[in-house]
């Protein structure tokens, strides 16, 4: 596994756990663009799709032999354990 692979399978189970076990905190005032973004999505980050879409990220996929479906499902099975794994912990508590 690249280097990349390894950083962004880390960086999802990390803003997973994150998002999971810490409560949303109040935002700073955004810009009318900041605004624009916001309501084409809901979410606080984008998804694995849309990071996977990213010119610059499709880049550096590509100079470091990254396949995208392959990254992409091993992205999506971290997800799945990590949503399993805090609805554990939330049924526990």
């Amino acid at each position: 596994m690249t280097a990349l692979v390894r950083c962004l399978a880390e960086a999802e189970k990390a803003a997973s756990i994150a998002g999971a076990l810490i409560p949303s905190l109040p935002r700073a005032p955004r810009s009318r663009s900041a605004d624009r973004e916001a309501a084409m999505s809901e979410r606080q980050e984008p998804s694995i799709e849309e990071m996977l879409a990213d010119p610059i990220v499709r880049a550096l996929m590509s100079a470091d032999g990254v396949d995208p479906d392959e990254l992409k499902a091993r992205l999506n099975a971290i997800k799945q354990a990590v949503e399993l794994r805090a609805s554990q912990i939330s049924d526990d508590v």
